[in-house]
């Protein structure tokens, strides 16, 4: 044998140094492949984006979900509207994406996302009766969900002019009479005592529609039925008042058992002549029902009593000289009966001293806790405002804002009810008239307020 053919053993620790070399020297050459590669995907840097949120107006309420996400991530956009306002919705490049104030969405790439608020409303809108055209509305003095509206005939002949009555705020409506509605009135004291006018007739009830009691009054000259424009009552005990402008038999009617007797209480013998007594509105006073108020058809005389009608002194002197100033009726303060006002005159001692006052009328205007408060514009968007003088200074108090935004200017009546605030906006002799209502809690709140 050769001597060097036999296998020397090599010794271990050189064993091991050669071990170490020999894998020092695959690393540095790439050896080990796969998990190598295992290796680098958990190093890689995550690809992120950003997510921006604003909101509009930027005081209107707070939102969150604006951030650094990684692509891929889920987060959900979550919007509050601040008191006074409401979530419009989620918005992106002027495109709406939801309406829902928490809105998720699923980040791969960057975006810039807009909560957008409006102003909440204040004031909501009320269904009227469907058949006919709505003339007429009426709910001062009516307890909370009662309403009463008037239509005309829509086409000549249909039938459909007549009194209704609505119990839930306007959701349904019921014919209660039929014929064309002079007037309908609330007793300020007693919210089911209710007198309307049809044509030549009259009609009391005491149970808020349910029953009728009906008559006429006839004039003795020709022996025709007179028409009334007008009425006012706290009670039925305490009177029931029309007014009629009638040529023959013009004045101030009472009854104190519903309409089974009648006394002319001022006539054109006590107003000194026919033009003076020819009235079209009159006003009771609520706390005080010996104190009533009556003026003409147009601007020749205002009447008051302190004695329930037994006697009447001219309240005229001092009135603003411009036309119809009796035109839309008369407004007593019901904390106050010497507080009164009619068409840009206010008198605060019964009517013996009158201011005037601009753009106040009892169409547009109305006492509330003391303070007079009145529908105004600006540029085409109403408000309230509110005065504490008696109409010498007026405040900002809350916008007209409904589900379709900012409005109501043109205001063409006002009625304060148990529980709301309601007003007319008339459109037109061949379109019924819009009715909405405003909370009475709303007011108080603004008032306490400020």
């Amino acid at each position: 044998m050769n001597a060097f053919s036999r296998a020397v053993p090599l010794h271990p620790n050189l064993f091991l140094l050669f071990s170490l070399c020999l894998s020092i020297l695959l690393t540095a050459c790439g050896g080990g492949g796969s998990g190598s590669d295992n290796a680098n995907t958990g190093n890689e840097a995550q690809t992120m984006y950003s997510v921006d949120v604003f909101g509009t107006p930027t005081d209107a309420g707070s939102y969150t979900g604006g951030g650094q996400y990684s692509d891929g991530t889920v987060v959900t956009l979550s919007a509050r509207a601040n008191e006074g306002y409401v979530f419009e919705g989620w918005f992106n490049s002027g495109d709406l994406l939801s309406t829902d104030p928490d809105y998720e969405i699923s980040v791969d790439r960057s975006y810039v996302y807009q909560a957008l608020f409006r102003p909440a409303p204040t004031v909501a809108s009320l269904d009227v009766p469907s058949d006919g055209i709505v003339t007429l509305f009426e709910a001062k003095h009516s307890k909370a969900g009662v309403i009463y509206a008037a239509t005309k005939e829509a086409t000549v002949g249909d039938g459909q002019e007549g009194l209704w009555r609505s119990t839930d705020s306007g959701a349904s409506w019921e014919k209660l009479l039929p014929g064309g509605v002079r007037f309908i009135t609330i007793a300020s004291g007693d919210s089911s005592l209710i007198i309307a006018g049809i044509a030549s007739s009259y009609h009391i009830s005491s149970d808020g529609g349910d029953t009728w009691t009906s008559g006429q009054i006839q004039e003795l000259i020709f022996g025709g039925f007179i028409a009334f424009n007008d009425a006012a009552s706290v009670t039925s005990t305490k009177g029931i008042y029309l007014t009629s402008s009638n040529a023959f038999a013009p004045g101030l009617y009472k009854t104190t058992n519903l309409g089974a007797s009648w006394t002319r209480i001022l006539s054109e013998v006590e107003a000194g002549s026919d033009s003076d007594a020819q009235l079209d509105s009159v006003a009771v006073a609520p706390q005080d029902s010996n104190i009533l108020y009556t003026a003409t058809t147009f601007e020749t005389n205002i009447w008051a009593s302190q004695n329930g009608g037994e006697g009447f002194i001219s309240i005229k002197n001092g009135l603003s000289t411009e036309s119809f100033v009796f035109n839309d009726g008369i407004s007593v303060n019901p904390l106050n009966p010497d507080q009164v006002f009619i068409t840009s005159n206010i008198s605060v001692n019964g009517g013996a001293n009158w201011t005037q006052v601009t753009n106040l009328s009892p169409d547009t205007a109305f006492w509330f806790e003391g303070n007079l408060v009145r529908f105004s514009s600006e540029a085409f968007e109403g408000f309230l405002e509110f005065s504490s003088d008696y109409g010498a200074t007026w405040t900002y108090l809350m916008p007209l804002i409904d589900d379709e935004g900012p409005g109501f200017w043109g205001i063409d009546d006002v009625f304060v009810a148990e529980d709301t605030v309601y007003f007319e906006q008339g459109t037109g002799s061949a379109v019924s008239a819009q009715i909405f209502r405003i909370e009475r809690s709303q007011i108080q709140k603004r008032l306490a307020e400020l």
